[in-house]
C-alpha cells in the first residue's frame, strides 16, 4: 500500500493542490500524464458529485429529488464504501502471456496508475463507469464501477 495519502495517478485531467483546492491540470501536466492529487480528497469529491448527480437526475427524470440531508448523508455512505474498498485485499491481475504488445503499462515504481473506462448503449440510454488504481506489480488497490 501507499505511505502517504498522496499519491501520483494517471489519466486524469483534475490537480488538488496541498490546500485541496482542484485545478485543471496544465497541457503539460495532461502531456505527461501525471500529476500530485490526494486520494482522500478525491473520493470526498467523487462521491459528493456522485450524490448530487443522481439527485439531480432523479428530480429531473420522475420530479421527485431528496432534501439536502439525505443527498448528504447518501454522499457519506459512497465515501464510506470507497474507503472500504480501499482497503480491502488486492489481487494481481496477470497479464496474458502470449500477447506481444501490453494492453496496461505499470506505473513507476512508488506511484499509482488510475485506468478508467466508459461504455455507452444509446438504445437503451445507458452508461457504465469503471475505475481501477494499480501500483507499479499491477496490484489493484482499489476499484469501482457503477
Amino acid at each position: 500500500m501507499v505511505e502517504s495519502e498522496t499519491v501520483k495517478l494517471y489519466e486524469n485531467l483534475l490537480l488538488v493542490d496541498e490546500d485541496g483546492a482542484i485545478h485543471e491540470m496544465s497541457e503539460e501536466a495532461q502531456r505527461d500524464g501525471e500529476a500530485d492529487v490526494d486520494l482522500c480528497l478525491v473520493g470526498k469529491i467523487l462521491s459528493g458529485k456522485k450524490a448530487i448527480w443522481g439527485n439531480r437526475n432523479s428530480l429531473y427524470n420522475s420530479g421527485k429529488g431528496k432534501i439536502s440531508e439525505l443527498v448528504v448523508s447518501g454522499a457519506m455512505s459512497l465515501l464510506s464504501e470507497f474507503q472500504k474498498s480501499k482497503s480491502v485485499l488486492s489481487t494481481q491481475i496477470s497479464p496474458g502471456a502470449s500477447r506481444s504488445c501490453p494492453d496496461w503499462l505499470a506505473p513507476p515504481p512508488s506511484r499509482l496508475k488510475l485506468n478508467m473506462v466508459v461504455a455507452l448503449r444509446k438504445n437503451v440510454k445507458f452508461i457504465g463507469i469503471g475505475a481501477a488504481i494499480r501500483d507499479a506489480k499491477g496490484l489493484v488497490l482499489a476499484a469501482r464501477s457503477n
